[in-house]
C-alpha cells in the first residue's frame, strides 16, 4: 500500500534539482506576476468589488522590496532557503484565499505580508540557482524560468479577465500548491561542493563594485519600464481581450531568442538593440493612435526590450553568485 501513496514516486527520477528549481520558480513567479505584483488577477478581483487597489499595490511593492533586501541577511544555507520558500508558499496560499472574502483591511494586510515573503522567496531561490545549475548554464535556467512563468501568467490573466475573476484566483492557488509540491522535493545537499575540485573554480573577488554599477543600470531601465504599467497599458485598456494575452508575448519571444543565441554572440550589442527598441516604443506611443495595430507595434517593441533587459541583468546576477558565499544576498539586492 505504501507504494501507492508515496508522492515521491509521482516525480520521475530524471527531474534533477535544476529542473525542479525551474518548475518551482515558474509556478510561483507566475502567481507573483498575475497577483501581488500589479497582476491582472488582483485587478479583476478588485473590479469585481468596485474598489481601486492602488493604495494596496503601493504598499505591496514596498513590502516586496523589503523582502528582497532582508532575505539575504536571514537565509544563509540551501536548507534554510528551502524552508523559507516552503513557508512563504503556505502563507501565500492562505493569503490569496483571503481574497475570496468581501473587501476589508485584511486584504491589505494579507497582500503586504505575501509581497514581503515573495521577495524573500525570490532572493532565497538564488541558493537553488547557484547549487543546482553550473555557471555556464545559468542563463538557460533563468531564461526557462522567466519564459514559463510568463506563459503561465498569461493563462492566469486570460482566465481572470475572460472567464471569471474568482476562477483566475482559484487557479493561481492551484499553481501555488504545485510550487509547494515540487519545492518540497528539492534536494537539500550542496551540489556545488562536489564541483569544488574543478579547474573552473574562480578566485574570490568582491562583487560590490560591479553590483553597484549593475543596480544603477537596473534603476534607470526600471523607471522606463514602469511607464509600461502606469501609462502604456492603461492607454490601451479598451482592447481588453488583446491585452490580456498578447501583453507578455514579445517578452517571451525575446527571452527565447536571447537564450538560443550562439555562445560567441556579444550580448552587449543585443542590449544596445533593446535600448533602441525602448526608445522607438516611446516615440511610437507619442505618435500613433490607440488602435489595436498601434498596440501590437508598441507592445512588441517595449516588451521585447524588457525581455532583453531582464535576461541581461538576471544572467549577470547569476554569474555574480560565484563571488559571494550568500547568493540570496546578491540576487535580493540586485533585483530589489
Amino acid at each position: 500500500m505504501k507504494d501507492y501513496i508515496d508522492l515521491k514516486k509521482l516525480i520521475p527520477a530524471s527531474l534533477d534539482g535544476r529542473i525542479l528549481s525551474i518548475i518551482v520558480f515558474s509556478l510561483f513567479f507566475s502567481w507573483l506576476l498575475a497577483f501581488p505584483f500589479e497582476g491582472q488577477v488582483l485587478y479583476a478581483i478588485s473590479a469585481r468589488h468596485n474598489i481601486a487597489p492602488h493604495a494596496m499595490l503601493f504598499g505591496s511593492i514596498a513590502a516586496h522590496f523589503l523582502g528582497l533586501i532582508s532575505s539575504g541577511f536571514v537565509v544563509k544555507s540551501l536548507k534554510a532557503a528551502k524552508r523559507l520558500m516552503l513557508g512563504s508558499i503556505i502563507v501565500c496560499i492562505v493569503g490569496t484565499s483571503v481574497f475570496f472574502l468581501v473587501p476589508s483591511f485584511i486584504w491589505s494586510i494579507s497582500l503586504w505580508t505575501m509581497s514581503f515573503l515573495t521577495g524573500g522567496f525570490v532572493a532565497a531561490w538564488g541558493f537553488c540557482l547557484k547549487s543546482y545549475t553550473p555557471t555556464n548554464q545559468r542563463i538557460n535556467t533563468i531564461a526557462d524560468g522567466l519564459i514559463w512563468s510568463n506563459i503561465l501568467m498569461i493563462l492566469l490573466n486570460t482566465v481572470a479577465i475572460r472567464l471569471s475573476a474568482l476562477g483566475g484566483l482559484g487557479l493561481s492557488i492551484v499553481f501555488l500548491a504545485g510550487a509547494f509540491f515540487f519545492a518540497a522535493r528539492l534536494p537539500e545537499c550542496e551540489p556545488t561542493e562536489e564541483r569544488s575540485d574543478s579547474s573552473d573554480v574562480r578566485k574570490p573577488i568582491s562583487p560590490l563594485k560591479p553590483l553597484v554599477f549593475l543596480c544603477l543600470f537596473i534603476i534607470v531601465i526600471t523607471i522606463n519600464s514602469g511607464l509600461m504599467y502606469q501609462v502604456v497599458n492603461p492607454a490601451f485598456a479598451h482592447h481588453e481581450w488583446l491585452v490580456s494575452w498578447y501583453w507578455a508575448v514579445p517578452y517571451i519571444v525575446a527571452l527565447y531568442i536571447m537564450k538560443n543565441l550562439p555562445a560567441k554572440t556579444s550580448r552587449s550589442y543585443i542590449l544596445f538593440v533593446g535600448i533602441a527598441m525602448m526608445g522607438f516604443a516611446f516615440i511610437a506611443f507619442m505618435s500613433l493612435d490607440r488602435s489595436a495595430a498601434s498596440y501590437l507595434f508598441i507592445d512588441t517593441l517595449m516588451l521585447g526590450a524588457c525581455g532583453v533587459y531582464d535576461l541581461f541583468w538576471w544572467s549577470i546576477l547569476g554569474e555574480m553568485l560565484e563571488f559571494h558565499k550568500n547568493p540570496a544576498r546578491i540576487l535580493g539586492i540586485g533585483l530589489s
